[in-house]
């Protein structure tokens, strides 16, 4: 007993500084007792067992979901692989080196397989999975005995779980399955650098359409998003909603809700005095730029008149309003609308006093007031749309990385909120937003999610899932496996090599920080040195692939290889052809902006950093044609030159209207802005940031996703037995 209390005793004088409540005398108040108990603690629950199904479709996946011209047929080849053709293909790759193309253009290809898209995409897919499944067999740490049982005999269930997801899919042009896809990196709150680079993008796209609109061209084939591109992947998707599709009286809510955004915008209410005020200083930015030439905050931060707004509003309702959630989400919310705190003392983090929980605050009122309504309105028309949304999360129970297809909410019923009462558990709502959730939440500061459809556990799974970047930060590589390659026949048209836009919320090189002064500080920034690496690496793994996918299906095609073979140069960048471009905060963007992101909802950082976005956007539609060699324009790039004169013309305009804004914040912060600023933030937190309900089974006051509908299945997957006669 005299233990317990010390080991609780010095968790607390450590962290909170709260020893003198902890009723144990003789406690040795240093971080002895802490660390013991941590390294030594007197009961742990077992690890659970190795999910080996999960593993093999987490792995296969990644392989074998792309743009087909015949999902359904795809669907049906995966179905008929057998494990031990897969076993002997597997086998034969591994150990082929550089004639592994030859090796794969020797693999049969019938039935179901030969009237699924061109033979030489779906040969290199059954060779990928081949590969990838034998790495696996050998990589993981089983005897070779059990190879077989563990990995081979789950091969049939990953397929079938994947061929499920593909059977789903829309119906789509061939323009839209060719398209470039996008992905978004995590960032927390500097998310509002994407937000404004896409809302830029989308905005000149939308207003440089033809009167007819669209037809059916200048999209992209999918989204890829990791914790804050995770919620903006979903704007994206109800961005690329039909417009052609009427909008029905059930439907209209949601429009009229982003309508009346802008016609009548809450004022800031909690400390807000830092986020009304404005300044004409010219030394220092002290406040927001003063409205000027008739222009005022709206239309210098967004580029649209309330004409322009209420014409767009008009003809493409669903698009103006997901451009409505872009500005309004990353210029004009702040922590009180977004998140909760955790109920019960702060002890309890470290179970100290009170019952014991894993986090710091939780995001329900995000989910309630922006991912919610979207999806009770448009989760059909998301679903049924020609862009394919994938968000990324981690199960760190079973140490996974999984991306979260919205094709695998599209068989189940709907089930919106109504009258107060939560989405329906198992329904379609509920299945897209807990995937959303589950990208979001980052380990310590929020609450995990615990039940989310993973595409192959039946009723969805449930684990402890995490934010998506402890794994896979910035998804350009998950991103690129989902388009096909820009190479004839396997494209209609090749002269748009560009196969994936990536968008970072941060720099290249990263940000310097202050030396850590304590634990959670350290904690922090540890997780961020992590996801920083992960986005480089990314970026670099999937611009070296995009080279190699292209290589091994050409010789796989013609039985030789190519003669000229693309270089990547020793920055780490590849020339302008290249099929992946990344974006990322620029070096003259101010670095307070920066730096003082991830958590802090603050509108002069988020409005900042939508700033660069923007401007960043715009510099990307221009092109450079002085460099050497010249680099195209973004809507060349993308395949949408038709568009091109126009949206240079908006863009011009766009720079002239937020130029105002950019050279405020070109200045340094003043100092009695930036304390101004503090002070605000943590009044808001501790003064306007509502408790969280408490979670607990039956009550229907938090996000249903929170808890598992279910208990655990407590029977694991059959053990496989060591062969007889096996050493």
């Amino acid at each position: 007993m005299r233990d317990r209390c010390s080991i609780r005793a010095a968790r607390a004088a450590l962290l909170y500084g709260l020893a003198s409540v902890v009723a144990c005398a003789p406690a040795r108040i240093d971080t002895r007792p802490l660390f013991a108990s941590l390294t030594y603690p007197t009961s742990s629950a077992p690890p659970p067992p190795p999910d080996r199904a999960l593993q093999v479709f987490a792995n296969l996946e990644l392989e074998a979901i792309t743009a087909y011209r015949n999902p359904q047929k795809m669907a049906a080849c995966l179905r008929i692989l057998k494990p031990r053709d897969i076993e002997a293909f597997g086998e034969e790759l591994v150990k082929a080196g550089t004639s592994w193309a030859r090796v794969a253009g020797k693999i049969p290809v019938y039935g179901a397989c030969g009237e699924a898209d061109d033979p030489a995409l779906v040969r290199y897919v059954i060779a990928r999975l081949a590969t990838s499944a034998t790495s696996m067999a050998r990589s993981v740490s089983i005897s070779e005995d059990l190879q077989r049982c563990e990995i081979y005999d789950k091969v049939p269930t990953a397929l079938a779980a994947i061929a499920d997801i593909l059977e789903k899919t829309p119906a789509r042009s061939e323009a839209t399955e060719d398209a470039p896809a996008l992905a978004l990196s995590g960032g927390s709150s500097n998310g509002a650098f994407t937000a404004g680079f896409l809302f830029e993008l989308f905005s000149l796209r939308e207003r440089a359409l033809p009167p007819e609109g669209d037809g059916g061209k200048y999209r992209f084939s999918a989204v890829v998003g990791t914790s804050v591109g995770a919620l903006i992947s979903q704007v994206v998707d109800l961005y690329y909603v039909d417009p052609a599709t009427p909008v029905t009286a059930t439907k209209a809510k949601l429009l009229d809700d982003c309508n009346g955004y802008w016609t009548h915008k809450p004022t800031p209410t909690c400390k807000a005095d830092v986020d009304t005020q404005k300044s004409t200083r010219t030394d220092c930015f002290g406040g927001w730029p003063p409205d000027t030439g008739g222009l005022d905050a709206d239309t210098r931060l967004s580029g649209l008149d309330a004409a322009t707004r209420a014409d767009l509003a008009a003809r493409h309702p669903r698009q103006m309003c997901a451009l409505t959630k872009l500005y309004k989400y990353f210029t004009d919310d702040d922590e009180q609308t977004l998140m909760c705190v955790e109920p019960g003392p702060i002890t309890g983090a470290v179970d100290v006093l009170g019952r014991p929980h894993q986090n710091l605050m939780r995001f329900d009122p995000m989910y309630f007031n922006a991912v919610g309504p979207v999806l009770d309105d448009y989760s059909d028309e998301t679903i049924a749309n020609d862009i394919t949304r994938v968000v990324v999360s981690v199960e760190i129970e079973q140490n996974q990385s999984v991306g979260l297809d919205e094709r695998v909410c599209g068989g189940l019923p709907a089930g919106p909120a109504v009258n107060g009462q939560p989405q329906l558990v198992g329904g379609r709502e509920y299945c897209l937003g807990g995937g959303v959730m589950a990208s979001l939440v980052l380990p310590f500061f929020a609450r995990p999610v615990r039940h989310v459809y993973d595409g192959i556990t039946p009723g969805g799974r449930c684990g402890t899932w995490f934010d998506g970047g402890l794994r896979s930060g910035f998804p350009a590589y998950r991103a690129l496996r989902m388009t096909r390659p820009a190479m004839r026949p396997l494209v209609a048209d090749d002269s748009v090599p560009l196969r994936v836009l990536a968008i970072s919320t941060g720099r290249f090189e990263g940000m310097p920080s202050p030396r850590p002064v304590d634990i959670t500080k350290v904690a922090f920034d540890a997780i961020g040195q992590m996801s920083n690496s992960n986005q480089v690496d990314e970026i670099e793994l999937a611009q070296q692939m995009a080279l190699v996918r292209e290589d091994q299906l050409y010789e796989l095609k013609n039985g030789a290889k190519r003669d000229k073979v693309a270089t990547v140069d020793a920055s780490g960048t590849i020339d302008v052809d290249a099929s992946i471009s990344a974006v990322y905060v620029p070096s003259d963007a101010p670095d307070q902006i920066i730096a003082g992101g991830e958590y802090s909802f603050d509108r002069y950082i988020m409005r900042g950093l939508w700033l660069w976005g923007r401007r960043v956007a715009v510099q990307r539609v221009f092109g450079d044609p002085t460099a050497k060699p010249a680099t195209p324009g973004l809507f060349e790039r993308l395949g949408w030159k038709a568009l091109e004169a126009k949206a240079l013309a908006f863009a011009n305009q766009d720079m002239a209207t937020m130029k105002p804004w950019l050279d405020a914040y070109s200045l340094p912060e003043c100092g009695d802005h930036a304390n101004a600023r503090t002070v605000a933030g943590r009044g808001r937190i501790n003064g306007c940031v509502a408790q969280c309900p408490e979670v607990e089974a039956g009550a229907t006051t938090f996000p249903q996703h929170l808890v598992c509908p279910k208990p655990p299945s407590a029977t694991p997957s059959p053990e496989c037995s060591k062969p007889a006669g096996a050493k």
